[in-house]
């Protein structure tokens, strides 16, 4: 799940429908996305340095908003743009012009005034303590300073002298980040404060010290947020919190990348020591590659893809809910481990969806999705009903493709489980999820963004309802050689979803506009086989005229290791079996969750079935990383 773009820039076309609802184009705009109930991450494009405003813009646009937040009190809208304007104006034709020295606002002039005497004692006094004064005032705003940046640097300084080589660039990266946005921050705080002292000079100075902070704070809340993430990602690898955790979730990742990069799924290479395996894709190839960080937090799961910031590491955010059941989870951190490789490969991301775009308006031309109508009614306007299903797919193409070319090609049938389980056990608070009637989500939502030639363009919510996620899993399996597992996860799909719906719906997010954009689940049953096809099987140039399923693939063998793994779990063994073959860490987390239903299935007791194999997994994936480090 990405955060619905935080600092992106994305240079594709926009997805639109227009809010006359023509179609205007089909080509996506995506950002990392992840986040199955959550939040989404999204950082940036990849620059090595993040564009921070000057200090003069910073200082404009945060004291612009302080006038539009007074004046709105007062004024009706018109007026109160026209008013913030010019008051902008002045005051910051006011700031140009004069020295940032809070002594003047004060009351405090620049240079005291020496007693007009011969008294060397009384002369010393005075220069004394105006040199003390000087001083103190110079360094009046650094408790502040500290405080928004101290822990950070000592995070990022640690992370430079003590983790791995392949974190070193990420975290001088960080530091250079973190170094420029300080200095920026001290020069634009005087400044900010000088203005709001002459504009409000009856309101204490402690009380205008607090909304300057705010102030410059809600202007650079993005930047601040994402260095804070990765800072904090650092403190933790340093205070050796979650250790356990966090090594197996940090191995987890770097064998799913070897797995990408290196073992072709229909080589018989599979046997052999896969590091001496000659890679798929050159490292030169990424544009991060191999550095993977996580950290456990209050977000939902997340991950921030390393191609889209200035730091070179991508960071997932592992909700601290999940420290139990840490190792069921990770067919879901595979859904993660995806968005990274999704945008981290040059091309990659805008190549397949103009791929799956195109692959849905072809097979509704062809017939091979039959629709249950040819046209949609929006409003007042009628548009071709496979062009809007192709809109939704579009718009939601990072979650898909993280379900089945993360979630399916590395975890195979196990992953329906996480789904099935996990969506309603995230969704479902302040009841038992065996209180509720429905399990799994039926309805979303969709934006209207405002256009520069003041039409709205309509984009669906990049999480695709629940209901939704579980019949394209269902066609992946179905396409990879497992189609009794498909047939499981539609039964459970059913039952979970209490009511089998006619329709997927979506409604206005600002709950502006009263318009529901509905979607018959016929043809979104009818479209899955060819979404999954062409997110598996279609030849991508990004990855040299090859596709997913060259690099990573769920086979018949490793589904037998996954369940030879499983049954180790169900009986509490940590080793691995000699007699299984190649292991790796993505099938013990495969491994995990099957070992959980079977336990459930059996009659245990969930919670303690579900800490059991959790602690168990947690050692079998040390005894295997050591093997790997051995």
């Amino acid at each position: 799940m990405p955060l619905a773009s935080l600092l992106t820039n994305s240079k594709t076309k926009e997805v639109t429908i227009m809010t006359k609802y023509t179609l205007k184009n089909i080509s996506g705009k995506n950002a990392p996305t992840c986040g199955h109930h959550g939040t989404q991450i999204l950082v940036g494009e990849g620059e090595e340095n993040y564009p921070f405003p000057t200090a003069a813009d910073l200082v404009k646009e945060a004291l612009k908003n302080a006038q539009l937040a007074e004046t709105k009190k007062k004024k009706t809208r018109k007026t109160k743009k026209s008013r913030a304007k010019k008051q902008t104006k002045v005051v910051l034709a006011k700031l140009m012009k004069q020295p940032v020295d809070l002594r003047e606002t004060l009351g405090i002039k620049p240079k005291a005034i020496i007693p007009d005497t011969d008294s060397t004692i009384g002369h010393t006094l005075v220069e004394g303590a105006d040199g003390i004064q000087e001083l103190m005032m110079a360094r009046q705003f650094d408790g502040i300073i500290e405080s928004r940046f101290g822990n950070i640097y000592g995070a990022v300084h640690w992370a430079k002298h003590h983790m791995p080589d392949k974190y070193h660039e990420a975290a001088v990266s960080l530091f250079t980040q973190l170094k420029a946005l300080k200095e920026r921050y001290a020069e634009a705080l005087p400044m900010v404060m000088q203005q709001l002292i002459k504009q409000n000079p009856e309101v204490p100075v402690p009380t205008l010290l607090q909304h300057a902070v705010k102030l410059l704070d809600q202007q650079l809340a993005q930047i601040l947020f994402i260095l804070n993430v990765y800072a904090d990602s650092f403190g933790q690898y340093r205070d050796e919190r979650f250790s356990a955790e966090l090594d197996a979730v940090s191995f987890f990742y770097e064998q799913a990348f070897l797995l990408f990069q290196k073992l072709n799924p229909n080589d018989v290479a599979e046997e052999e020591d896969i590091t001496k395996v000659e890679p798929q894709i050159d490292l030169s190839t990424f544009h991060v590659g191999d550095v993977f960080l996580a950290r456990f937090t209050g977000m939902g799961l997340s991950t921030i893809p390393g191609s889209k910031g200035p730091i070179g590491a991508h960071a997932l955010q592992v909700p601290y809910d999940m420290h139990d059941v840490l190792t069921i989870m990770l067919p879901l951190f595979a859904h993660e481990f995806r968005h990274n490789i999704f945008y981290d490969i040059p091309g990659m991301a805008e190549e397949l969806t103009e791929a799956l775009k195109q692959a849905i308006l072809d097979a509704v031309e062809s017939g091979e999705i039959k629709l249950v109508n040819d046209t949609v009614k929006l409003g007042e306007s009628e548009l071709p009903a496979g062009e809007l299903l192709a809109k939704m797919v579009v718009d939601s193409i990072g979650e898909i493709d993280a379900d089945i070319s993360g979630g399916v090609m590395l975890n195979g049938p196990a992953f329906l489980y996480a789904m099935v389980m996990s969506f309603p056990a995230m969704m479902i608070r302040g009841s038992k999820v065996s209180e509720a009637t429905k399990l799994l989500r039926t309805s979303s939502v969709y934006e209207l963004e405002e256009q520069e030639d003041g039409s709205k363009a309509l984009r669906f919510e990049p999480h695709p309802p629940d209901y939704i996620r579980t019949h394209i899993v269902g066609a992946a399996l179905r396409h990879i050689g497992f189609p009794e597992e498909a047939d499981q996860l539609r039964e459970l799909s059913d039952i979970a979803v209490g009511e089998v719906p006619e329709f997927i719906t979506w409604t206005d997010a600002e709950e502006q506009v009263d318009m529901t954009i509905s979607i018959p689940v016929a043809d979104i049953q009818a479209a899955a086989p060819v979404i999954a096809k062409t997110l598996i099987s279609h030849k991508l140039k990004s990855l040299g005229d090859r596709a997913t399923e060259d690099f990573v693939n769920w086979t018949p063998r490793r589904e037998e290791k996954v369940q030879a793994l499983a049954d180790q779990l169900v009986a509490g063994k940590a080793d691995i079996p000699e007699d299984v073959g190649s292991v790796y860490a993505t099938y013990i987390g495969a491994a995990a969750i099957v070992a959980y239903w079977k336990k459930v299935a059996k009659g245990g007791d969930p919670v303690e079935s579900a800490k059991q194999v959790n602690k168990t997994a947690l050692s079998m994936m040390k005894t295997l990383r050591a093997k790997f480090e051995g």
